[in-house]
Order: structure tokens, then sequence, then C-alpha cells
């Protein structure tokens, strides 16, 4: 019982921390794990990958053991300290690139865009054709508005006048 690397003592070293992490399976056992880690951590450290994917257990979904705002904050401290890519589960520092959610696969079809944008093309064409010969319709219309007007002289004022008076 007094040898260090004994069963029985409570408390493990750092040197049989590691050789029991190394002969073990992938699962830590909770007690050797340091105390002063955030829950994520320990989560990750015991389960890895399996405590961020959710479960099927008793015929009922169990939702992540480690939840997807935890993990990011403990990715995005690993990328800040430079141990993104690797993790030691010993002591519960970095990420495994392996954990990462698959990007998103991006459409090659352009972005919808606002109907505007989308259909000036086409406006563009329409108002030129439009436009074709417009030099020729506003004259035509200038001389049908002076059609239009009666002939200047006396008869049309006092006929303008006449008109007037009986109105009122």
């Amino acid at each position: 019982p007094t040898h260090p690397n004994h069963p029985s003592r409570k408390h493990t070293t750092k040197r049989t921390l590691t050789t029991t992490v190394l002969q073990s399976t992938p699962k830590m056992a909770t007690n050797q794990l340091p105390k002063h880690l955030p829950s994520a951590i320990r989560k990750l450290c015991q389960h890895g990958e399996a405590a961020l994917r959710p479960r099927f257990v008793n015929g009922r979904w169990r939702g992540a053991a480690v939840k997807a705002r935890a993990s990011a904050r403990v990715r995005k401290e690993a990328i800040l300290d430079g141990t993104y890519g690797t993790f030691d589960p010993t002591t519960g520092k970095g990420w495994d690139a392996s954990w990462d959610k698959p990007g998103k696969i991006s459409s090659i079809r352009a972005p919808k865009e606002s109907k505007r944008d989308r259909n000036r093309e086409d406006r563009a064409i329409k108002i030129e054709k439009l436009m074709e010969g417009m030099d020729e319709k506003i004259s035509e219309y200038r001389q049908s508005l002076l059609d239009k007007k009666p002939e200047p002289g006396i008869v049309t004022l006092y006929k303008s006048k006449m008109a007037g008076s009986k109105k009122k």
C-alpha cells in the first residue's frame, strides 16, 4: 500500500494519470480528472466525440452531454491557445479537428437579390425598345395639342367671354 502506483492510493500522481490514460479505453474514469476543469471539458475528456452527439437511450433521444454553445467556447479557446487540432485528455487542453461539424455545402446558385436587380437588363431592353421613334411621337403629340387649340381672333374671344358669363 505504500507504493505510489498502488491502486488503493486516493490521490493519483501525474505519472500514474498519464499511464492510466494510455492504457485505458477512450472513456476515462471521472475520479482521474482534475476537479477544477469545467464540466464541458471533463465530459470531453471522459467521452470524447460522443459527448458532442445526441444519443438514443431507452427508446428516447437524449441531448448531447456538451451543448453546442459550450463546445463552441472550448473550440474558440483552443484556437486562441494554439492547441486546435490536438486534444490532451489528461489536461483537457485543445480541440480535435475531427469533432468539428462538417461545413455547409454551398450552392453554386447566385443569391436571389431583389426583383428590381434581377429584372434590370429586361427593363433596360424594354425601355430602349420604347424609346425608338420617341422624338417623332413627341412632335406628333405636341402638334395634336396645337391642333386642338382654337384659332386666335375676335370670334373666338367673343365666344369664350359669352360662355364664361353663362356659367355664372
